[in-house]
């Protein structure tokens, strides 16, 4: 994402990232806030996907399948 470039994210990652072009993703972190570290209670695509959205677990929000 660009805007770890960025002199105010530079070095939250602890590295060098790739120089690409994201302004839609720019703006965002821009205005609102960037996380750099994260954990998921179920790191399988569709269920995580559902937990992010809904703020439910997994077996509350239906969505158990990928």
């Amino acid at each position: 994402m660009g805007f770890w470039q960025q002199d105010k994210f530079k070095n939250a990652l602890g590295t060098a990232s790739d120089p690409v072009v994201t302004p839609a993703i720019d703006k965002l972190a821009n205005q609102g806030m960037v996380l750099t570290q994260a954990v998921s209670t179920c790191p399988v695509c569709g269920p995580y996907r559902g937990m992010l959205l809904s703020g439910a677990y997994l077996w509350k929000n239906g969505i158990v399948n990928n």
